[in-house]
């Protein structure tokens, strides 16, 4: 699970690590000080953390599921009492990462289960199958969600608060990696391949 790098408020930034035996832990970018730590995780972790609005996002799991889902408060003052906002246990990702997208939070299963959840409550708005398997993470583009399943084909999903696909293309070739976007093109690689699409004028802000 790779760390990410948060703001702490007025007191700089902090990393932010995911670890069965550490649990979920914000540590102070500057000095090495450990700010706050969550109990250790069920589990061991593949699929890095997500912030948004103050909250952390990760995911534990094991044999091709996940198992555990825990949002955090990223602010070290919060009390050990409050830091877990909430849990979830069901219809978990395991190496795919989630995506927060306009007070929502999508995670893409590895066996193609799709779930939507409110935030910042958790309240699950809906879950629906997308055909595949998928070992890369999803990408928000616009109101879209892009991710690649292992037999290369690019699923495309409308990120919102209710399930609609709008539509899949080949590439050809295996894939099991994460789309990228960077000047105003959107990067894929395949087992054998790495492709740039440029984006039409109108769609590059």
């Amino acid at each position: 699970s790779t760390p990410l790098i948060v703001s702490n408020g007025d007191q700089g930034k902090q990393i932010i690590c995911l670890s069965e035996s550490n649990g979920i832990t914000g540590i102070d970018l500057q000095t090495g000080k450990l700010n706050w730590q969550t109990p250790k995780l069920p589990m061991r972790t593949v699929a890095s953390p997500v912030a948004s609005d103050g909250m952390i996002f990760a995911i534990c799991g094991g044999g091709g599921s996940g198992k555990y889902f825990a949002a955090v408060q990223a602010d070290p003052a919060v009390s050990d009492e409050s830091r877990i906002v909430f849990e979830r246990k069901l219809t978990l990702p395991y190496v795919p990462c989630p995506v927060v997208h306009n007070g929502m939070l999508f995670l893409w299963g590895d066996k193609g289960i799709l779930v939507c959840l409110e935030l910042p409550t958790g309240k699950e708005l809906w879950s629906q199958r997308v055909d595949g398997g998928f070992s890369g993470s999803p990408i928000c583009i616009d109101d879209r969600l892009f991710c690649v399943a292992e037999n290369g084909e690019v699923v495309v999903i409308k990120a919102a608060d209710h399930f609609e696909e709008l539509g899949r293309t080949s590439l050809g070739d295996d894939c099991h990696s994460t789309p990228a976007v960077a000047n105003g093109h959107l990067y894929l690689r395949t087992f054998r391949h790495l492709m740039a699409i440029k984006a039409t004028p109108d769609s590059i802000e």
